[in-house]
């Protein structure tokens, strides 16, 4: 069932997609509030009206999650969906780009691969950006050839400052889903040491039970094979991954699509690499004091709120609440602004 923002959310779009001008949307909800589902009913209807839609993600990992929501959600209807990866081969990539040209593939769902020059689409409709402050200055010159003439819309739970400045001053529409699912549940956070193994124990075999996942995050990555060894003695059952950013790229990249396609328990340990991991699993901070853990990089995971002694796990900050510090901002430097011209006139 629709939350009451998802539903005035899906009628935004229909009617901006209806419309005689391209939209250009940026719908802001908080992880688990509900912003894929508002992005592939665009696609669906895009689709199945004859257009061909890019869905731009910022990480391998993800489109290959956002593929298998897609791939899901649309089994029982004639939309091919495809993701781009550095997975596939040469020979598979040449033939799926040969099929988006001729119009055979509906839904493309890729890195920023899709704005390179070797991909040409037949009729591109619309143009879903997920998490677009992830993209660099060289991927968003290439999206303003592509975005001209097609809708596009624009989902983030964090919009970087001058994309909600274009919303809030209506250069772009903008649509804030702040209302939780009925199912979701508050995040339970609890402050321990690496001394409390039964409590440890007892959330991993937990989370197994119902065949979640957990993930541990440690920003050390010579710690990361005493951590695996500290989970493998605590819970033998486990399957254990390791990642981190240096890694050579095809070898992460084959351990996180394993830990995101393995739902029977499995445990993972990274780094940076940890904020590509979506969906439920389960986030544990490895004593981040010591781990020397960023706030740039804790607040790139699934949901990170700082409070005074650590950081609490959270499903995401409140948007609404960085809408209302943005302009607060705004006010007041504006303010200032004014106050220097008076004082200069006078």
């Amino acid at each position: 069932e629709d939350t009451p923002d998802q539903a005035k959310a899906t009628l935004d779009i229909k009617h901006d997609m209806e419309s005689a001008m391209p939209m250009d949307r940026l719908v802001c909800g908080d992880v688990g509030f509900g912003k894929t589902e508002v992005a592939m009913r665009a696609a669906f209807k895009a689709a199945t009206d004859g257009k061909q839609v890019a869905v731009l993600v910022p990480t391998t990992v993800l489109a290959l999650q956002h593929y298998n929501t897609f791939k899901e959600r649309f089994r029982d209807f004639p939309v091919r969906v495809e993701y781009l990866s550095r997975a596939k081969s040469a020979k598979q990539t040449k033939e799926l780009l040969e099929d988006l040209k001729a119009g055979k593939i509906d839904i493309l769902i890729g890195t920023h691969k899709l704005v390179g020059k070797q991909v040409v689409w037949k009729d591109l409709g619309l143009l879903i950006i997920d998490e677009e402050q992830k993209f660099g200055v060289a991927v968003k010159e290439k999206l303003k050839a592509l975005r001209t003439n097609v809708d596009v819309l624009t989902l983030t739970a964090t919009p970087i400052p001058r994309t909600l400045q274009f919303s809030l001053l209506g250069a772009r529409d903008l649509s804030v889903i702040n209302t939780p699912p009925p199912n979701r549940y508050p995040v339970q956070t609890e402050m321990i040491t690496l001394d409390d193994e039964d409590i440890i124990k007892e959330a991993i075999q937990l989370e197994m039970q119902r065949n979640g996942q957990i993930y541990v995050v440690c920003n050390r990555i010579e710690m990361l094979p005493r951590i695996e060894d500290r989970i493998r003695r605590l819970v033998p059952e486990a399957r254990c991954i390791i990642a981190h950013g240096q890694m050579p790229p095809g070898e992460m990249e084959e351990a996180l699509e394993a830990f995101v396609e393995d739902m029977g328990g499995s445990a993972a340990f990274g780094g940076v690499v940890a904020e590509d991991l979506r969906h439920r699993f389960v986030v544990t901070l490895e004593d981040n004091t010591k781990m020397k853990q960023t706030d740039e990089q804790l607040k790139q995971l699934p949901g990170v709120a700082k409070t005074n002694a650590a950081y609490e796990l959270a499903e995401g900050f409140s948007t609404i609440q960085s809408v209302l510090h943005l302009v607060s901002a705004a006010v007041i430097a504006v303010l200032l602004v004014v106050s220097l011209l008076i004082i200069s006139n006078t």
